[in-house]
Parts: C-alpha cells; sequence; structure tokens
C-alpha cells in the first residue's frame, strides 16, 4: 500500500478499487488499498490529505490552523493551505484583523465610507470621496438616473437605461439562475446546430458560458461572427459570454453563441467581463491569435434585435479536435430562487403608457409611434372603438371586433356596410344581398343598400338577376345562374344575346344556327364549333334539288344522272340537254360506238360503217327505214339550226337553242 509513510498497515476494499481511489507505489490509481491509522494529522485512503484543523505547508508536514475564534467561521482551514473561513468584516489568514472597511478589531464594525461608493484609500478616514456616479455623505447611494452600486464599477453606479424614456430606476428583486443546454455538434460549415434548452420564462439578464471537449472531428475552433437581423421572440440581453479554449491569449477570445428566437434588447457583451474555464489545452500553433474581440456596441439596427451564431473560424490545419459540448445561459427570472441577487439588471418607473422593467414595451391599448426602440413614444391606439389593442410597432390594430377589419378597424367586413369609424358596435350592418351574391355591399345615394360586388354572371341593385350573357333564375331557392353556351359565336356582351331563363343563345354570328349556335345555318356547311369555317352551299341550280346541303360535308341534293359536290356536272356516260335541262344517257351503239360515253351535245363516237347520234347501223343522214315503203329518206338537217346533219327516227333534227322545225330551219 502507499500511504506516503504516515501508516503501517492497509486492507483491500473492492468498491475503492471499482472507483480507481487508491494510488499505488506506482503513481497510479489502479487497486484497491485503503490505510489505517494514518499518523501525523493526516487522512484519506493513502494518507494524503490533512485532518481538520491542520494543514499542510510546502515540503512540510501538517500543522494547525490556528483560526482565530472571533473572525472565523469555524476551526477549519481551506484544505492545503493556511487561510481560514472569515466572518463578513473580518481579514487575514487568521481572520485575526478587520477587512477592508471595516475597524475595531476583534469587534469589527464597518466604517463610514462606503467601499462599493468612494474612491478613500482608507474608508474609515473622512470625508468621503465619491465616484462619479456615487453620492451621499458617505457614498452610499447612486446618483438619480442611476442603479447597482458595485465596488467592481469604477463610476460606482451603472446609468439607467430605460430605453431613453425615464430616468428613474432600481436594481431588480431577482436571483439569478442557469440554463444548461446539450452536447451542440457543428455543421460542415462550422455551424453549431444544437439549439439551448427553453425555459418558458421571461429572462432579463443572461450569462452564456460554453465548453469545449475533444471529439473525432478536426478543423473546429468556435469564433463569433454576427448575423444582423430582426428576430420575432421577446428575450433578454448577454451580459457575459465565454467559451473554453484555452489558454486564452491576447487579446481575449469573446465568442458568442445564441440559440433560436434569442434576442438582445440591449448592446452588452462586455470584453472587461468575460473570462475563460479551463479543461486547457496547448496554445494553436499559428499566431498571431485567431481569436478577436466582438465589435462592442454589437446591435447596429436600430430595433436592438441582434441574433447571433457560431461560425468555423478561417484557420490553417491541423488543428486540435474539439466540439462544442455544453452550453450554459445564466439568467434571472422573477421567481427564481438562488443566492445570488441580479442586481445589475434595472427595473425602470415607467411613465403611463409604457411597460417592462426597462419600459421597452407598450402597456396593453396602446402602440410605438414609428416603431422606435430607444426614446419612441407610446401612444393609445387608434381603433374607432373596435379593438383594445394593437401592435406596439405598427399600431396596426389587432383582433378587430363588431364586424370591422383594417389597420385601424376602419372599414367593415365583406358583407357588411357603414360606417365603421363613427365608433359605435354598431357601425357594421350585414348586407342583405340575396343568396349572397355580393360579399359585400354599400349605402346608395338615396339611402338605400346597393350590393356592390355582384359575382360575374349577376346584376341588378340587389344582385337578384342575370347579366348580359348568362342564364337561370336566382330568385328560386338552389337557383343560380349560369353563362350562356353558345360556342362562341354569340357576342354575350350584347343584350339579349340569349334568353336570360332558358339559356336559348339568340343572335348566333359566323352563319351558325341552333340553341347553342352549334351548326351552320340551311344554306352553308362546315365545323361551326371549333373551325368556325361555315361557308355557302352554293349549289347548281340545274344539278341539284334545292339549295340546301349537308351541313358538315355540304354536299348538294343532286337530280338524277348529276354528281359533283356542288351537282354541276352529268355522271359519266350522260350528256347535259340543255333544252330539257337535264342530264340525258348517252345511249351509245353498243355495236356501232368506240365507247359507251358521248360528247357534250349527246353525240357517239361512231366505227366505220356506222353513224348518226347512237352510231346506229343506217345509212347516215337518212331515216324511215322501217316506215317508208321506199326505204329510207334524206334528214335535210339546216346546217346552221341543227346540231348535226344527223335525225331521229321520225325524221326531226336535233335543233339549237332557239331554233325549232323538224329540219330546225326557223326560229
Amino acid at each position: 500500500c502507499n500511504c506516503h509513510g504516515k501508516a503501517g498497515e492497509c486492507y483491500y476494499d473492492p468498491d475503492v478499487a471499482r472507483r480507481n481511489l487508491s494510488l499505488n507505489t506506482a503513481g497510479k490509481f489502479v487497486g484497491g488499498g485503503v490505510c489505517l491509522n494514518c499518523s501525523q494529522n493526516t487522512a484519506g485512503v493513502n494518507c494524503e490529505i490533512c485532518v481538520d484543523e491542520y494543514f499542510r505547508p510546502p515540503k512540510n508536514p501538517c500543522r494547525p490552523c490556528n483560526c482565530n475564534p472571533v473572525g472565523s467561521l469555524s476551526k477549519v482551514c481551506i484544505n492545503n493551505s493556511r487561510s481560514c473561513r472569515c466572518k463578513p468584516g473580518y481579514g487575514g489568514e487568521r481572520c485575526n484583523r478587520c477587512a477592508f472597511g471595516y475597524k475595531g478589531f476583534p469587534k469589527c464594525v464597518k466604517c463610514k465610507c462606503s467601499t462599493e461608493g468612494s474612491i478613500n484609500k482608507d474608508p474609515c478616514k473622512e470625508p468621503c470621496i465619491c465616484k462619479s456616479n456615487v453620492q451621499g455623505k458617505h457614498c452610499d447611494s447612486c446618483k438619480p438616473g442611476h442603479y447597482n452600486l458595485q465596488e467592481s464599477n469604477a463610476l460606482g453606479c451603472t446609468e439607467c437605461f430605460c430605453f431613453g424614456v425615464t430616468r428613474m430606476c432600481d436594481s431588480i428583486p431577482w436571483a439569478r439562475a442557469k440554463v444548461r443546454g446539450q452536447a451542440a455538434r457543428h455543421g460542415a460549415d462550422g455551424r453549431i446546430n444544437k439549439k439551448i434548452h427553453v425555459m418558458d420564462i421571461t429572462l432579463w439578464w443572461t450569462r452564456l458560458s460554453l465548453a469545449v471537449q475533444d471529439t473525432v472531428s478536426r478543423g473546429m475552433m468556435p469564433t463569433a461572427q454576427p448575423d444582423y437581423g430582426r428576430g420575432n421572440k421577446k428575450m433578454t440581453r448577454i451580459h457575459k459570454t465565454t467559451y473554453t479554449r484555452g489558454p486564452p491569449p491576447p487579446p481575449p477570445c469573446v465568442s458568442a453563441l445564441v440559440g433560436e428566437k434569442l434576442e438582445l434588447h440591449r448592446c452588452c457583451l462586455l470584453p472587461r467581463a468575460s473570462w475563460a474555464r479551463g479543461p486547457h489545452h496547448a496554445p494553436l500553433p499559428t499566431p498571431p491569435s485567431p481569436c478577436a474581440p466582438l465589435p462592442v456596441p454589437l446591435c447596429p439596427h436600430p430595433s436592438l434585435h441582434t441574433p447571433l451564431g457560431l461560425h468555423r473560424a478561417p484557420l490553417p490545419a491541423p488543428l486540435s479536435p474539439h466540439r462544442l459540448s455544453s452550453v450554459t445561459l445564466e439568467v434571472a427570472a422573477e421567481g427564481t430562487r438562488g443566492a445570488v441577487a441580479a442586481s445589475d439588471v434595472e427595473l425602470c418607473q415607467c411613465p403611463p403608457g409604457y411597460s417592462g422593467t426597462s419600459c421597452e414595451a407598450c402597456v396593453r391599448g396602446h402602440r410605438r409611434v414609428n416603431g422606435s426602440l430607444y426614446g419612441g413614444a407610446c401612444e393609445p391606439c387608434d381603433c374607432h372603438g373596435h379593438a383594445t389593442e394593437c401592435d406596439d410597432v405598427s399600431g396596426n390594430c389587432l383582433n378587430c371586433e363588431h364586424n370591422s377589419v383594417g389597420p385601424r378597424c376602419e372599414r367593415c367586413l365583406p358583407g357588411f356596410y357603414g360606417n365603421a369609424q363613427e365608433g359605435t358596435p354598431h357601425d357594421c350592418q350585414p348586407c342583405a344581398c340575396p343568396l349572397g351574391f355580393s360579399p359585400t355591399c354599400r349605402v346608395g345615394p338615396s339611402g338605400a343598400m346597393l350590393c356592390d360586388r355582384c359575382a360575374p354572371g349577376y346584376a341588378g341593385a340587389r344582385c337578384d338577376r342575370c347579366a348580359d350573357g348568362y342564364y337561370g333564375s336566382p330568385g328560386v331557392p338552389g337557383g343560380s345562374c349560369q353563362p350562356c353556351q353558345c360556342n362562341g359565336n354569340v357576342d354575350l356582351s350584347t343584350p339579349g344575346a340569349c334568353d336570360a331563363v332558358t339559356g336559348e343563345c339568340l343572335r348566333c354570328v359566323g352563319q351558325t344556327s341552333g340553341w347553342h349556335c352549334e351548326r351552320c345555318t340551311t344554306g352553308y356547311f362546315g365545323d361551326a364549333i371549333v373551325a368556325k369555317n361555315c361557308q355557302p352551299c352554293k349549289c347548281s341550280s340545274n344539278g341539284s334539288q334545292s339549295n340546301t346541303c349537308d351541313a358538315v360535308t355540304g354536299q348538294c341534293e343532286c337530280k338524277p344522272n348529276v354528281a359533283g359536290r356542288q351537282c354541276d356536272h352529268c355522271v359519266p356516260n350522260c350528256w347535259w340537254d340543255a333544252q330539257q335541262r337535264k342530264c340525258q344517257p348517252c345511249r351509245c351503239s353498243l355495236e356501232g360506238a368506240v365507247s359507251s360515253a358521248c360528247d357534250k351535245h349527246g353525240r357517239c363516237a361512231c366505227r366505220p360503217e356506222f353513224s348518226g347520234k347512237r352510231c346506229e347501223p343506217s345509212q347516215a343522214r337518212h331515216y324511215g327505214m322501217s316506215q317508208q315503203p321506199t326505204g329510207c329518206a334524206p334528214c335535210n338537217c339546216n346546217s346552221f339550226g341543227a346540231f348535226s346533219f344527223d335525225c331521229d327516227e321520225s325524221g326531226q333534227c336535233h335543233c339549237q337553242p332557239g331554233v325549232v322545225g323538224r329540219q330546225c330551219d326557223r326560229c
């Protein structure tokens, strides 16, 4: 056993071994040896500490504390130190004299000059010389407009801030507490992504502490780089910030990590109050120091709301691997239990219309003029009696009542009419538009209500009839106005374009017709819906039965032996007989004609030895072979009046138009 020569026996304790509390002879905390009967006023597992009322001077055995029984709290002194714990007003290693600012040992009493507020080298020698912001015969009170008398403050007291609206303030009667965050890892860009634990309290004083521990990630060195911008949740001001990365090089590193929705209500990062706390590491091998103080003041925006971010510093590799492991936010809140008072937080005596510990807000029913925080004025909300609250910056009224709306509740809601600025609960009345065909209404020149925003398709002073181009029965329960379906072939803005009740289209354009103007009118054909290309049929008066045609294809109704869409030519093997005004069959002889077709005069093309209009086997230009006793007789057709010199079996020649007679020899 390693008892440092202060004991002759020991025993093994498995619990001590498990907790590695015993130091072996090799200087390592291994094993479970516990020394017995330690001598020379020592104690402990390895006789390594002094018993109560003894201390260990360097390189000397333990000696008695000898704490003065009048000035000390107990006979026990601080371990490994000859200093005793003194009562208030007593000092010295043995608490055997009066502390600075006290006199009259052994009954030490406080000197008249305040040690916090005076600059006297000896507070017990008058007159008292006060610090700049301190007053009173004994320099024990702050001057008007100041608060929080502190010995560490060179001026004695802090000037009241109170957002410039009052100079009357005092320290707030709250105590300090701490909010501790969990481990926070950095992302690829070095940003800290972990949020600080949220507490459902209003905070007015904060101190931020950061701790760094080893990790496998490399290249992380937290430094502060402000991200300026406005937030939307009232929080607190940060007073002091630290992160643990040491030893801290000059100038001291001052960094801040502020969680989401944490805002600054006052510029407050104080380099003089910043510190670093272990564990410590070897200094970075990259001079000069990569850390730099944050700019002061820290709040350039007029709103004084400045969220901060923690970023990776542009440091050369290699660096010691570290990560942010914990975040502690020291706060002061109403109802917080603690031994240390948050005396450096002000509590202002706000003028009427202002609220908050620093008069930073307006009371309910008031607004912040022009959004100015410092020195800004709070005035009553202008809501025409329809709201009790308004935005403390813009002045816009919140939760307008009595069917009003608008930044100042100056208008009636849609569906209501009246003058909302008269300031009575009955300013806005419901619109009486049937079935809600108008969302709004107004009072007309005659004093009657007019529905002024009829829905599409409705018209009238109360939107109770269908507008041009619409049809229906809006006055019937469940009825409504629908657009007339005219396939785009009607100008619906024209009065009477369609029937207002049935929806029948009455003024079809583009040669269209039908209930919905869905087809071409009589005598026209085409696509009336898509292409909208209705065009005349143009049926031939000679070859068609009428002037109408198929409404889609345009095909006319043709007479017998007539063809073509417009019935404008004869079918094959027929010819146009102008005298009869119809197409006649050619009737060419199968024996004597070259083909069954004939020319426009009805003549067939004959083979040799055949003649006549149809190429029949008879003498050319003769007739009556079977009727005349003497045989065939000559036709004698007039060369000017007949189509040809041939005639039919009766001897009648084929006359030109306007010519008559058997031989076509007279008009």
